[in-house]
């Protein structure tokens, strides 16, 4: 595994991320304010499966590094993500991998494409 420090100079973007607060009056979601991270979005579409177990076609993936204050984010599909483009397309699938030692390293965000 490359260090830190070579895996850092490929994160030159960053996203943000919101976890689902609540639902309003008419069930839609609300979003907290969301937390800035480290990232790198790649555009282009790929099959992924979701979490209903089918083959969907995803717009992009992008890697999540570490926070400002050093913690990955806990990403679900129920999440919000914002990308450079401000755009917030879906969150399609989501996979997190580990270092040398267990601990998650990254995740890597599959999304459609944006409403």
């Amino acid at each position: 595994m490359p260090s830190v420090s070579a895996w850092n100079t490929l994160m030159k973007q960053s996203v943000t991320i919101a976890s689902t607060d609540s639902y309003n009056a008419v069930g839609d979601k609300t979003y907290n304010t969301g937390k800035s991270y480290k990232a790198r979005v790649v555009y282009g579409q790929h099959q992924v499966v979701d979490t209903n177990g089918r083959d969907v076609t995803a717009a992009g993936k992008t890697w999540v590094g570490l926070s400002s204050t050093g913690g990955l984010p806990s990403v679900t599909v129920n999440s919000k993500i914002t990308l450079p483009d401000d755009s917030t397309p879906p969150i399609i699938n989501i996979s997190r991998y580990p270092d040398e030692t267990g601990s998650n390293h990254h995740e890597v965000v599959h999304f459609g494409v944006s409403r």
